[in-house]
């Protein structure tokens, strides 16, 4: 092998070295600007990118709070709102209470009057009635001198007689 004999390694170690040289520097004047400019728009691609999911999960963070102050401010108008038509059911259930009792009291009071005034009705009608009999009956003793049987018969006519003016 030619490559390790001693003649031609150390021109051979030369050429190589400079063909490397001279490869690194076409590398590096042509190839790695380019590379360079691909890998910093990488960077920089991937860092606005990071930037922008940082942006948006602000935002997100931002929205949700504001969602659930929305939906606190919501529950918190609801129950309000449900308080408010509790409040006003029990007053209205109240104010019909006492509107019931006051007309309950009132039928009960104009039926007591009424029963008061028919019972007085009934026992003036009965007066009358006991005197119309004991007129009669007396109109009757006194015009007969009669016995007792007869007597009797004269107030159950009288009597008769009384039921058939005072019915109905």
């Amino acid at each position: 092998m030619p490559q390790f004999e001693s003649e031609y390694f150390s021109p051979m170690l030369f050429w190589t070295t400079v063909s490397f040289v001279l490869l690194l520097l076409l590398l590096k004047r042509y190839a790695l600007p380019g590379i360079m400019e691909v890998l910093e728009n990488r960077r920089q691609r991937i860092k606005d990118d990071l930037e922008s999911a940082e942006r948006l999960r602000l935002e997100a963070a931002a929205v949700k709070a504001e969602h659930e102050a929305q939906l606190k401010a919501s529950r918190a108008a609801a129950d309000e709102v449900i308080a408010k038509a509790q409040e006003k059911a029990q007053k209205l259930l109240a104010e019909n209470e006492a509107r019931m009792k006051e007309e309950a009291d009132r039928i009960v009071a104009d039926a007591q009057r009424t029963i008061a005034q028919e019972r007085t009705q009934a026992v003036t009608d009965l007066r009358a009635l006991a005197a119309d009999l004991a007129v009669t009956a007396a109109e009757k003793f006194i015009a007969t001198g009669l016995d007792e049987a007869t007597q009797r018969r004269l107030v159950e006519e009288s009597l008769t007689e009384l039921e058939a003016r005072y019915r109905p």
